[in-house]
C-alpha cells in the first residue's frame, strides 16, 4: 500500500489509484470445452492486451442440489429456486462448467504460453482447494452471489492471495461483516468490485453505476475498487453505446482500477465451425476488448495529466456524458429491478444435501450452501433462512422434524436455537482437510 492509497499486486503488477487500469477478460465456459476454442480466445486476448484472463472453478454440485424431475414437478417452490423457472438448475450447470483435471491444467498452461496471467473463481469450498492445492493462481475472484459465502472465503483467505469481491448486490453492513471476516482471518488484500446484475430490459439505465460512486465515498482510503461490466453495446434511451461507457467513466470519476468483462472473441463458435457461446448475451468480442483497453488507458494518461488529443479530449467528455444515463442511485445495495427481477435473490442459504429424519443429528455432509432463490420458498415470509455464517452453529443441532433433499433448513427447524447475527466461527474449513 502506498502512503495514502490502497496498493495490491497480481503477478507483480501493481493495482491502485495510481496505478494503470487493470483489465481482466472473463472467458466463462466460451471455451466450449474445446482446446482449439481456449487457445484461441488467449490468442485474441492477447491481441486486445489485457492484463489476465478469468476463468471459473466450479462442478454443478457447487452450485446446486439434484433434484429428480418428477420432485421438481411436486413443488412449485422449486421449479423456481432450482433454475430460474426451468427447475433444473443442477443440470444447467452440467451443460456450462469448465472441466477440472486435463482442461484445466490446459487454460492456465495457455497463461503462461501468451504471457497472460490466469486466476479463476471458486464457487465452493472444494473447487477453492482445488485451486489452492493445484495452481496456487496469483489471486481469486468471488462471485456477487458468493460474496458472503463465509466457508468458501475462508479457504481462499487461508492463501493470503488478493481476493477481487464482487459486492454489488451486498448492503454496508454485509460487507462491513464479511469484511471484518476476512480481517480475523488474516486474508490478502480485498478488492471490491460493483456492477450490473441486470442484463436485460434497459442495461444501460440499470448499470448504477451510483453503486461505484457510494463505494468510492466509503472505502476509497483502504480497498481497490473496479467494475465488473458486462454491459454491451447497442442503442438505449435513443443514444448509441459502444460498450465500454460505463468501465471508463468509472475509471475517470469513481476510481475503478480493475474492470473485468466477459470475453468470447468472436461470436462464431469454434473457429470455421456455428456455435452459440455459453455467454455470448453478455461478452464482446475482440475489437470491443481492444476499444476499451484503449479508451480505459486514454482515461489513465488524463487522470495523470498527460497530454492527449482534443479528439480523445472530446471523446472522452462524451463517454461521461452517456455514462451519466446509468448512474441510478447513489446506494450500496442491490436495486428493487434487482430484487423484483430475483437477481438478488440467489445468494447462498443452507439446504438439506439429502433427506434428513426428524431427530437427526446434523452433520457437515448433511448441509449443501445452495445458490438458491431462498424466498421463492411458500413459507420465506414466516420462516428464518440460515446463511453460510451459521454453519458452526447448525452442526450438532437436531431437527425438530423431517426436511426433503432440496428443501432449506429453517432456524425453525432446529431444537436449539440460532442466532443469525452472530459473527462467523472460522476454523471448519481448512486448505487441506
Amino acid at each position: 500500500m502506498s502512503e495514502h492509497y490502497p496498493e495490491i499486486t497480481i503477478a507483480n503488477r501493481k493495482i491502485g489509484p495510481l496505478q494503470p487500469p487493470y483489465i481482466i477478460a472473463e472467458i466463462s465456459g466460451n471455451h466450449l470445452r474445446d482446446k482449439k476454442r481456449a487457445k484461441l480466445l488467449f490468442s485474441e486476448a492477447k491481441r486486445a492486451g489485457v492484463d489476465a484472463i478469468k476463468i471459473q472453478t466450479y462442478t454443478p454440485d457447487s452450485l446446486a442440489i439434484e433434484i429428480a424431475r418428477e420432485k421438481i414437478d411436486s413443488k412449485p417452490q422449486w421449479k423456481e429456486a432450482w433454475g430460474w423457472n426451468t427447475g433444473d438448475i443442477y443440470h444447467l450447470y452440467e451443460q456450462v462448467y469448465t472441466p477440472q483435471g486435463e482442461f484445466t491444467e490446459y487454460l492456465f498452461a495457455l497463461g503462461s504460453e501468451f504471457e497472460l496471467t490466469v486466476f479463476s473463481t471458486p464457487f465452493s469450498v472444494k473447487d477453492a482447494r482445488y485451486l489452492a492445492e493445484n495452481f496456487d493462481p496469483p489471486a481469486y475472484k468471488i462471485g456477487a452471489l458468493e460474496y458472503d459465502f463465509f466457508p468458501l472465503l475462508e479457504i481462499v483467505a487461508q492463501t493470503k492471495k488478493p481476493i477481487i469481491l464482487n459486492v454489488c448486490i451486498a448492503n454496508l453492513d454485509k460487507i462491513n461483516a464479511t469484511l471484518n471476516f476476512l480481517k480475523r482471518a488474516n486474508s490478502g488484500p480485498v478488492v471490491l468490485l460493483t456492477g450490473p446484475k441486470i442484463y436485460h430490459a434497459d442495461s444501460a439505465k440499470n448499470f448504477l453505476l451510483g453503486r461505484l460512486s457510494a463505494l468510492q465515498e466509503k472505502f476509497f482510503e483502504t480497498n481497490v475498487l473496479g467494475l465488473s461490466d458486462h454491459f454491451l453495446r447497442g442503442e438505449y434511451n435513443g443514444t448509441y453505446y459502444q460498450g465500454y461507457e460505463f468501465s471508463v467513466a468509472g475509471i475517470l470519476q469513481y476510481g475503478a482500477r480493475i474492470i473485468e468483462k466477459h470475453f468470447c472473441g468472436c461470436r462464431s463458435g469454434l473457429p470455421g465451425q456455428s456455435g452459440e457461446d455459453v455467454d455470448g448475451a453478455t461478452s464482446i468480442v475482440t475489437e470491443e476488448m481492444l476499444a476499451l483497453v484503449y479508451w480505459a488507458r486514454q482515461a489513465y494518461r488524463k487522470l495523470r495529466g498527460e497530454k492527449i488529443s482534443s479528439y480523445n479530449e472530446n471523446e472522452l467528455q462524451l463517454i461521461q456524458r452517456k455514462a451519466a444515463y446509468g448512474y441510478g442511485e447513489k446506494m450500496i445495495g442491490p436495486s428493487q429491478a434487482e430484487i423484483d427481477s430475483n437477481e438478488a435473490g440467489a445468494t447462498r442459504y443452507i439446504y438439506a444435501n439429502r433427506d434428513l429424519p426428524k431427530n437427526h443429528t446434523l452433520q457437515l455432509d448433511d448441509l449443501h450452501f445452495s445458490r438458491a432463490i431462498h424466498h421463492a420458498h411458500p413459507d420465506a415470509k414466516k420462516m428464518t433462512f440460515l446463511p453460510t455464517s451459521t454453519v458452526s452453529q447448525i452442526l450438532g443441532n437436531y431437527l425438530k422434524h423431517a426436511v426433503e433433499k432440496g428443501d432449506p433448513i429453517f432456524a425453525e427447524s432446529l431444537k436449539n436455537s440460532i442466532d443469525i447475527h452472530k459473527p462467523y466461527e472460522a476454523g471448519l474449513f481448512n486448505i487441506s482437510q
